[in-house]
């Protein structure tokens, strides 16, 4: 029995089937006309929640945000873990896409989504799930990136001339 779960991509394509953002863990299944396959079977409004097969491999897609959202993963993978994983990209998505009073489009936010995708999944190996921490890295990294060196250095100041308070 295998303890840990592994992706073969993460893909996300527009309304009209153009690849938004993909990350693939499996060069095999890096191909336009994959995308073009499974974008073929949800194109339709009606599958705005989906489950299938498609060249020996199984994938979980949802429609959110004027986004499809794919997580592909090994035929014998469990849809329960590969659907836990689509519903935190689509949690994380969706409150990327909708911060602020207007919608930004995923290109001006698409730093923090690679960031989702790498807190999500390492090298195919899922490592969280939970919508909640994976928002919380993501604008950590920004917050962190965006804070100046003095106040990095002063932070560290303070942590090696009072080490008793800062210890956990």
């Amino acid at each position: 029995m295998e303890v840990m779960h592994n992706l073969i991509a993460i893909i996300m394509l527009h309304l009209n089937g153009k690849r938004a953002l993909a990350k693939y863990y499996d060069p095999k299944y890096e191909t336009t006309p994959f995308e073009r396959q499974i974008y073929s079977k949800t194109k339709s409004q009606k599958a705005k929640d989906d489950i299938f097969v498609i060249d020996n491999a199984m994938v979980v897609h949802r429609y959110v945000a004027e986004l499809h959202i794919y997580v592909v993963g090994n035929r014998k993978e469990n849809p329960l873990v590969l659907e836990r994983v689509l519903n935190c990209l689509v949690e994380v998505t969706s409150t990327l896409l909708s911060k602020g009073a207007e919608q930004k489009p995923l290109v001006d936010h698409l730093d923090k989504f690679i960031v989702m995708f790498d807190e999500v999944c390492d090298q195919g190996t899922i490592l969280e799930t939970d919508p909640n921490l994976v928002l919380d890295r993501v604008c950590l990294k920004k917050n962190v990136a965006e804070q100046s060196l003095a106040s990095v250095l002063q932070s560290a100041s303070d942590q090696m001339r009072f080490p008793w308070i800062y210890r956990t």
